[in-house]
């Protein structure tokens, strides 16, 4: 054999051994697949699709671009390039955020975002749980002004709250939808305003409670160019704060000249379909420029508190204007019991009859049952998974509406019932059992030191209290959740009196304010 033939024998037997270890082993060669999108400083690929954030996780699922946060804490960020930096950072089209439990984002940089995407990626935050942005500089920067997308939505029962980032605390280049959520901002320092809608957009709020509060502007639209800003307002509670003196409350920038000067032309519209609208003007600030003829206010929503969104503050104090509407057809505006009665309906807490006579109406006279009262403490705590628990009860049978509530409240403590084996729970609920109920909630859910040495042995009808309603009724009290019925001029508890739905909603707002902090 000559060595040509020599040489051929072995570059052929070379080339079929490697192809024989390829087969066996593709997996050496095999190409890892990346994903765009990265969180606490590491990036989430085919092998590493969760990734412990201190005690919680994120978990990716990139069959339908969601990450899950789990009790996670979130503090180093990813600089996709220089000074923009994110605690979760994204490029793909849509980035679906599922809160659960409490999570935290507190960017280690100071240039980092809480939350920061590129291009047109939207974002859509949901789930059961609360997402914390603290400090940083963006709370989530979204998108880019000149591409379609760039929207962020706040939706299905989530909580956000951002705190004194020292830019904006959310900024989203095109729209912003708040559905069904809670939103709250608070800058307490700095010229940036606390939501951000950058290029031609609308802020939409549905169904949800918006609480911001900054020293500029709360909100902020434009960047200068001729496109069209809106701020809609289809039904929930809008409390917009600003307390630099001279600031605009609402604030869209106006049109530019060639020279980059502003203009008289400015491109905004303000519509409230029903809930409510605050705006609490600093001195010698203005609520809005958005021009009278520009704000929308539908028939059913009149002005409680001043008379246009364009007032300005004094030169010595400021200005509170409100608008709203009814939130049933029985609850006129005013009352005591009607911001109450929003707050819990906006919260999906309680709602109006939906069939019958009374259908539409909330039915504010009308006594709460005490399945009901369960009902509704039980969606404040999310609702949690009861399979295992048990049920003593011999009135509470599978398939009720409140069933599930129930096994929880004993479960936790919240309730032992009538007797060992009845709650009777189409029986209405007295005040002082609404009270008890609150006060175990808040010790056994929320582990609130519900001690209390506040004095109510002075009001005129303490002693119609029951012994096991004392301790809970002072803790009750002592939080301003029950204050006291002046009907006749000196407070009252009245205990054993039945609660109205009325009642009920009132007492559930200041819980949730005072204990809850919802």
């Amino acid at each position: 054999m000559n060595t040509k033939n020599k040489l051929t024998m072995i570059i052929s037997f070379v080339i079929v051994l490697f192809g024989v270890f390829v087969l066996l082993t593709p997996e050496v060669y095999a190409e890892t697949e990346y994903y765009d999108v990265w969180v606490n400083g590491q990036r989430f690929d085919e092998n590493t699709l969760s990734i412990n954030c201190d005690s919680g996780t994120a978990v990716f699922d990139p069959t339908s671009d969601t990450l899950t946060l789990n009790d996670a804490v979130i503090t180093q960020t990813y600089e996709w390039q220089p000074y923009y930096e994110g605690a979760i950072y994204s490029s793909l089209s849509t980035l679906n955020i599922v809160v659960n439990g409490n999570c935290l984002i507190q960017p280690s940089s100071s240039y980092g975002d809480g939350i920061d995407v590129a291009g047109g990626c939207n974002v859509v935050i949901s789930g059961n749980g609360v997402l914390n942005i603290e400090g940083g500089y963006y709370g989530a920067y979204i998108g880019a002004w000149d591409v379609d997308g760039s929207d962020l939505i706040i939706q299905n029962g989530v909580t956000v709250n951002v705190v004194n980032t020292s830019a904006a605390g959310l900024w989203a280049n095109h729209n912003i939808e708040v559905l069904d959520a809670k939103l709250n901002i608070l800058k307490e320092d700095g010229n940036y305003s606390g939501l951000v809608s950058n290029g031609e957009g609308t802020i939409r709020i549905n169904n949800s409670i918006v609480k911001i509060t900054t020293l500029a502007q709360t909100i902020h639209f434009g960047n200068g160019d001729t496109a069209e800003h809106n701020l809609l307002i289809e039904s929930g509670t809008v409390t917009l704060t600003s307390t630099k003196e001279g600031a605009y409350v609402i604030y869209v920038q106006p049109v530019l000249d060639n020279n980059y000067e502003p203009t008289d032309e400015i491109h905004g519209k303000l519509t409230i379909n029903s809930g409510k609208l605050q705006l609490n003007v600093p001195a010698k600030g203005n609520g809005t420029n958005v021009a009278a003829e520009d704000i929308n206010l539908s028939e059913s929503v009149v002005y409680t508190k001043g008379s246009s969104f364009r007032h300005s503050g004094s030169d010595d104090e400021g200005v509170t204007i409100i608008a709203e509407s009814n939130p049933f057809p029985d609850v006129p505006t005013g009352k005591w019991f009607t911001d109450g009665i929003r707050y819990v309906k906006d919260l999906g807490l309680m709602g109006g009859y939906t069939s019958g006579a009374n259908a539409g109406n909330f039915g504010t006279n009308d006594k709460i049952s005490r399945g009901q009262v369960v009902t509704i403490l039980y969606r404040a705590a999310g609702e949690p998974d009861t399979t295992g628990y048990d049920n003593p009860f011999i009135d509470v049978p599978e398939g009720k509406y409140y069933t599930n509530a129930i096994k929880w409240a004993f479960h936790y403590g919240i309730t032992t019932g009538k007797t060992a084996t009845s709650f009777d729970p189409n029986g209405n609920v007295t005040r002082q059992e609404l009270a008890v109920f609150m006060a175990r909630y808040a010790k056994s859910i929320l582990g609130k030191d519900t001690d209390s040495t506040y004095d109510i042995t002075g009001i005129a009808d303490y002693s119609d209290l029951s012994t096991w309603a004392i301790e809970p009724m002072k803790y009750i009290m002592e939080k301003g959740i029950i204050t006291g019925d002046m009907a006749l001029g000196y407070a009252r508890i009245l205990p054993r009196e039945n609660a109205s739905r009325a009642h009920a909603a009132t007492m559930l707002m200041r819980f949730c304010q005072s204990i809850l902090d919802m």
